[in-house]
């Protein structure tokens, strides 16, 4: 090979390396980078308006959209922007990821705004530069959620956007698995737990601001005794609350970021407690 091509096969893979490490663009003009088990290819596209919606672009079977109400059936990547007074359902395979990318999302719902059923897993997006809100009503008709983004599946939340979840039911931000927080500006009030992840809750980046009517953060029951773990790395939470500021039927391992609380209750409480010198500030 001569030195001429070997200078265009190595330009050639540069190219290739580039943009392999590039985040994706969705079809609507996101950017979702790559993550463990989401679907990074195009987004499938839908834009709410009052009580209905439409699928602006991808397959349109992938919505059943109704009146104040939109069940996603298909796995992949979904960007939801506008304004809906409806609830959204994910109802898919239980093998398939889904990813929902909130671009300036209102939802008022008369029950959970989002609830996720069967996913092998799912992921929030919150791209930079828009801000969505969740907001569900004082009293459910539907019975299989109890919080105002409620998920069955491990639920992470990513990106650098700002999410705003008002409970007026129950539990604000609520999953039955693990619950992780990798980006974002998030705030949650509800009157009962803020935040509630039943096997754990992981921080490791971006803001959130708790204001609740009973503890800050919840993970699992005292009752269980098996699940419950709170790990923090990184990030900035502020905690209001009327009881516990943080309470983990297992463990709180703090080796990072920064946690101010403000509760009625313990600041920290479970049975096993470790916090890095300077991360938690109380008053």
């Amino acid at each position: 090979m001569t030195a001429r091509h070997r200078f265009r096969t190595n330009i050639v893979l540069l190219l290739l390396l580039t943009f392999a490490v590039l985040p994706i663009l969705t079809a609507c003009g996101e950017e979702i980078s790559d993550a463990p088990g989401v679907l990074t290819h195009d987004a499938i596209c839908i834009s709410f308006d009052g009580s209905g919606g439409t699928v602006t672009k991808g397959d349109p079977d992938s919505a059943i959209i109704t009146e104040r109400r939109c069940e996603l059936v298909y796995g992949g990547a979904y960007s939801l922007s506008g304004s809906f007074s409806g609830q959204i359902i994910v109802a898919v395979s239980p093998d398939e990821p889904v990813e929902l990318i909130l671009d300036n999302l209102t939802v008022n719902s008369h029950s959970a705004a989002i609830r996720i059923d069967s996913t092998s897993g799912a992921t929030i997006t919150l791209p930079a530069g828009t801000s969505s809100t969740l907001s569900d009503s004082s009293q459910y008709k539907d019975t299989r959620a109890n919080a105002c983004l409620a998920a069955a599946t491990d639920l992470t939340i990513r990106g650098e956007g700002k999410l705003s979840i008002t409970g007026n039911y129950n539990n604000g931000l609520d999953t039955s698995k693990n619950l992780i927080i990798e980006g974002g500006s998030i705030e949650v009030n509800a009157p009962n737990n803020a935040v509630r992840g039943n096997i754990s809750v992981t921080v490791s980046g971006g803001s959130m601001r708790i204001i609740s009517g009973d503890d800050g953060i919840k993970t699992a029951s005292k009752k269980d005794g098996t699940v419950g773990n709170f790990i923090m790395t990184d990030g900035d939470i502020v905690i209001s609350a009327a009881d516990d500021g943080i309470q983990a039927a297992i463990s709180v391992n703090i080796t990072g970021g920064r946690l101010t609380i403000s509760c009625a209750g313990e600041s920290i409480n479970s049975p096993i407690k470790s916090v890095a010198a300077g991360c938690l500030i109380t008053s």
